[in-house]
């Protein structure tokens, strides 16, 4: 008997994390200080250093509004660690353009307002973990 209740006490511990982590949960993104009314948002999630922005686990495209924001969801992700990365694409060419020596021309903002210092933000500055569902990250272009 005691055995019994030992084991139902540990599966008691242990269940809730398991339910947990393989959760679907929702991330909210609002993006803020756009360019009003012009091109669209393309929103960027990864989840890996190793993958920062070469190869990216979802991407949404959302039209930017007259006052220069917009709201994101992206659905059905485990828990875990994530990054986002985004540009306000103007011309609606589907890339971030840049000048000769590769700056962008474009808006562009990280997660966590992360900045790079000659070149884009690394995945860990702009890392935040995704552990409840209906988590919102706030982005402001600058």
């Amino acid at each position: 008997m005691r055995i019994k209740t030992l084991l139902l006490s540990g599966l008691l511990v242990v269940l809730p994390g398991l339910l947990q982590a393989s959760a679907e949960l929702t991330l909210k993104v609002t993006l803020e200080g756009g360019k009003p009314g012009e091109g669209e948002f393309v929103v960027g999630l990864f989840d890996a250093e190793d993958t920062w922005l070469k190869d990216v686990v979802r991407e949404i495209r959302v039209p930017v509004s007259e006052d220069g924001t917009a709201e994101i969801a992206f659905d059905a992700l485990p828990a875990g660690t994530y990054a986002i990365s985004t540009y306000q694409d103007r011309n609606l060419n589907g890339k971030i353009d840049t000048n000769f020596v590769g700056i962008p021309k474009e808006p562009y903002a990280f997660s966590n307002e992360a900045r790079g210092l000659f070149g884009p933000a690394k995945f860990k500055d702009a890392a935040f973990d995704l552990v409840e569902s209906d988590e919102t990250v706030a982005i402001r272009y600058p």
